[in-house]
This record gives C-alpha cells, sequence and structure tokens, in this order.
C-alpha cells in the first residue's frame, strides 16, 4: 500500500512537471516619446501579433519554439518604422529599454538578448569615441575593423545560439 502511494505521488509530479510551458516568453517594453497607436511583433515579413499602446507602453505574451530574430516595431514592417528594435524572441522575461544617450533599444532578460545588447552598446559606444576624435581621416575603416572583430568573436563564442547566428548574419 505504502508503494501505491508513492508511485502515485511520483506519477502526478510527473504529470505536473510535464504540464510546464517552457517554451513562454512575455515581451514588455517603452518606445519613448511615441505617439503611434499600435506597435507590432515581427518575424522576418510575418507579423506575429500586434496590439493597442498608451503612451508606447506594450506588453507581448505568447509561445515561440525556437529562438528566432524578430523586431518590435511601431509599423507592421520594420523597415518603414518610425520606432523598432531587433532582438532575438526566446522563452523567457525579456523587457526591451532604450540605450541611454542613444537613440537605439535593446531587449535583455536572455543569454541571447544580454549579448545582443551589450554589442548594441559597444556600437553606440564607438561611434562617440570616433565622433569625438580630431583625425577623421580612416575612422570608417577603423569602425568597421573594430566592429568587425567584435562580430568575429561573437560568433567564435556563440556558434551554438542564436547569438552567434546574429553575428554571422552582420558579418
Amino acid at each position: 500500500m505504502k508503494t501505491n502511494r508513492v508511485v502515485l505521488a511520483l506519477s502526478a509530479m510527473l504529470l505536473a512537471g510535464c504540464g510546464t510551458n517552457k517554451n513562454l516568453y512575455t515581451l514588455k517594453g517603452v518606445f519613448e516619446d511615441c505617439d503611434e497607436p499600435m506597435v507590432w511583433l515581427v518575424c522576418g515579413n510575418d507579423v506575429i501579433d500586434s496590439m493597442s499602446v498608451d503612451g508606447g507602453a506594450f506588453s507581448f505574451s505568447g509561445e515561440v519554439q525556437n529562438p528566432t530574430l524578430a523586431w518590435v516595431c511601431s509599423a507592421p514592417n520594420h523597415r518603414m518604422a518610425d520606432f523598432e528594435c531587433e532582438f532575438i524572441l526566446e522563452p523567457g522575461i525579456l523587457v526591451m529599454s532604450k540605450l541611454p544617450d542613444a537613440e537605439q533599444y535593446v531587449v535583455k532578460g536572455s543569454k541571447s538578448n544580454d549579448l545582443l545588447s551589450a554589442l548594441e552598446q559597444r556600437s553606440v559606444e564607438m561611434v562617440k569615441e570616433y565622433a569625438q576624435s580630431h583625425d577623421m581621416e580612416g575612422i570608417e575603416e577603423e569602425m568597421d575593423r573594430q566592429w568587425n572583430g567584435l562580430l568575429l568573436n561573437g560568433l567564435k563564442e556563440n556558434t551554438d545560439n542564436m547569438f552567434g547566428l546574429y553575428c554571422l548574419r552582420e558579418l
């Protein structure tokens, strides 16, 4: 009788664990100064979701089977949006914010997005550093060299995830 209770309890725990969906995501954020009435969640050319916003604030939730590059933007086609943020749509609680002293939005909350956010932050810093440089000759080539170095390093260290694929695409 005691064995049956243990087996029943273990079975119940196993079933409860199987019911947990590990592919769920939540993406929250605000497009500062955005007065558009809607924002869209876009993967490639496909609109995944859309929602009304108030003051640029939004929250998307859903399920994603595999990590994928995506955009949250102020138009159904991210290339035509006044406000956009490219990120890696993957399970977890993701938060979009604007980088300090920049027009760039980033998403944090997962390993791949944290790496992508750090890369974008470094890109903004590089532009600021070179904008302050007095020697303007060769700046574009030097920035390209450094940017490609960052991407190569990101690719080498992330061959098994979407951030590595992002780096490869950018190269």
